[in-house]
């Protein structure tokens, strides 16, 4: 691979990643986390780097809302 650094960046932002919160019914607040497929050249940097090409699914993380916490 003979790319500059700024171009390996340029490659790699095309992939993007979102979180989103919300509470559920029971109070408790839920995060998730969503990542895009990569295109063709950044999983060729993933190969060459010997990375996973999707770092994450999604993944939820509840935790207690404030107001029922225990002391």
């Amino acid at each position: 691979m003979t790319h500059y650094w700024t171009e390996i960046v340029r490659i790699m932002s095309t992939q993007k990643a979102v979180t989103t919160e919300g509470t559920n019914t029971i109070g408790e607040k839920v995060f998730m986390r969503f990542c895009s497929e990569p295109n063709k050249e950044a999983e060729d940097i993933y190969d060459k780097l010997k990375n996973k090409k999707m770092p994450f699914r999604k993944i939820k993380i509840k935790k207690v809302c404030s107001t029922q916490q225990r002391k």
